[in-house]
């Protein structure tokens, strides 16, 4: 459903990034979408708004995001899995070594505990920008599950940020991250096969890489004591 964001004396309507893309994509290939109204959609655990009339493109980090037409204003939500475990404040600090690899310099400020979808965050503000230019204002929350983290990068112009401020709290609000499709899919897994030590097994990694590390641990103990010889676990 469309909302309406206020940005000023402004409304600017706002609606889901998914739906936007591929009202985007359809528009601009019509056939190619002609015959994929009756499938199902994929799962997505990630979901958030972003303002009508802008377009995709980068923020100053490089992140995918959304553009607002003439304004230096990027509202970007990003979902990545590492390889290892990571924290919020390594994620911040890869962040900002992006910022100082596009030659850009930085700083920033004060950090704050917030929670983004109810999952507790990591804040920072920070101001961006090349060396003579008026910098931007940047609002990066991390949220560190495992080797999962989801980053929401608010960027606008310094003039303007207390008058985007409701704006932005209502794209902010608006995201919802949800389990990953590995452990959705681990847990579907396991109601049909309850008894499968493959699929228990499965569903231990699965909670292992959002940060369930007990959970984790207690599937395996559970199978090494049921099931010592079982190598296929």
């Amino acid at each position: 459903p469309l909302i309406t964001g206020l940005a000023g004396q402004h409304l600017i309507r706002v609606d889901d990034a998914h739906e936007v893309r591929i009202a985007t994509l359809r528009r601009a290939n019509p056939e190619h979408f002609a015959n994929r109204d009756d499938k199902p959609p994929p799962y997505r655990a990630l979901h958030f708004d972003v303002p009508l009339g802008w377009s995709p493109g980068v923020n100053a980090a490089g992140d995918l995001g959304w553009v607002a037409p003439r304004a230096k204003r990027v509202w970007s939500v990003v979902e990545r899995q590492h390889e290892q475990p990571m924290t919020s404040a390594e994620a911040i600090d890869g962040w900002t070594e992006r910022l100082t690899a596009r030659g850009l310099t930085w700083t920033a400020g004060d950090t704050n505990a917030s929670t983004v979808d109810d999952r507790d965050a990591t804040e920072v503000s920070f101001l961006v920008g090349r060396d003579g230019d008026k910098p931007s204002v940047i609002r990066l929350n991390v949220v560190a599950r495992g080797q999962w983290t989801l980053m929401t990068v608010w960027q606008c112009d310094s003039d303007a940020e207390s008058r985007l401020d409701p704006l932005y709290s209502r794209l902010f609000t608006s995201v919802q991250w949800d389990d990953p499709e590995s452990l959705v899919e681990a847990k579907a897994t396991l109601r049909v096969r309850p008894n499968a030590a493959r699929y228990q097994a499965e569903l231990a990694r699965a909670r292992g890489e959002v940060g369930e590390v007990d959970a984790a641990l207690d599937i395996w103990l559970r199978l090494l004591e049921e099931k010592p010889d079982d190598r296929d676990s």
